[in-house]
């Protein structure tokens, strides 16, 4: 996460951290455990999980792949995406190839073989580069593409994972013998609002996941 020491960038991969973390509370919290809360044993799908069969399964399901994007971010930002060295110089000459040299990596000349970018963020040369991605506070290079691909997809389906259980949620609400009861209870408008924002923030991270992958 650390790998480029920029405060925005630092802040950046924190935040997308806390936005899982978010979309986990607010999925497990308001959906999962409080409509498929199932205290009696007999009732239970697995014995020492208190949910219903439907409620394990939206539990270890979107569980797991909320705990696989972070996995994932993770590795893709604390990886190296293939760093050339400072002063590095080419393994071989040849005429009919021209040798480049970077001239923006500080110190000695570095070679600068063909399909490496100089990232300007991270101050030295990436092979294969994609491009900087802030989100992960790194580098989308020839080492760590797998990592920040896995990170897309997993974020982009426990995205919409998230919108789903919001939806159910609100299906529950209006469908259950006694709303009001639960729309009486003094901590609901806070949990609505965060609801709310649990459904958007999935649609947001959906979309936005899915142009990264498309670029």
């Amino acid at each position: 996460m650390f790998r480029t020491r920029t405060c925005d960038g630092i802040a950046l991969a924190i935040l997308t951290l806390l936005l899982i973390l978010y979309g986990v509370y607010c999925a497990n919290k308001f959906a999962i455990f409080y409509w498929y809360h199932k205290p009696n044993l007999e009732d239970q799908m697995i014995q020492g999980i208190p949910l219903s069969g439907w409620g394990t399964f939206y539990f270890l399901t979107f569980n797991t792949i909320s705990l696989l994007a972070i996995i994932s971010h993770q590795r893709a930002s604390a990886v190296d995406p293939g760093r050339i060295p400072e002063g590095m110089k080419a393994p071989f000459k040849s005429e009919y190839n021209q040798m480049l040299i970077c001239e923006k990596c500080t110190g000695q000349e570095t070679w600068k073989p063909a399909r490496a970018h100089h990232c300007r963020e991270c101050g030295f040369c990436v092979f294969k580069m994609d491009h900087h991605c802030p989100w992960i506070n790194n580098c989308v290079g020839h080492r760590n593409l797998k990592y920040f691909v896995h990170f897309c997809s997993y974020t982009g389906v426990a995205a919409i994972y998230l919108s789903f259980l919001m939806c159910i949620s609100f299906y529950q609400l209006l469908s259950c013998a006694k709303p009001k009861l639960h729309m009486n209870k003094p901590w609901y408008p806070y949990v609505f609002v965060m609801c709310i924002l649990a459904f958007v923030e999935g649609l947001l991270f959906a979309f936005f996941t899915y142009e990264l992958i498309q670029e």
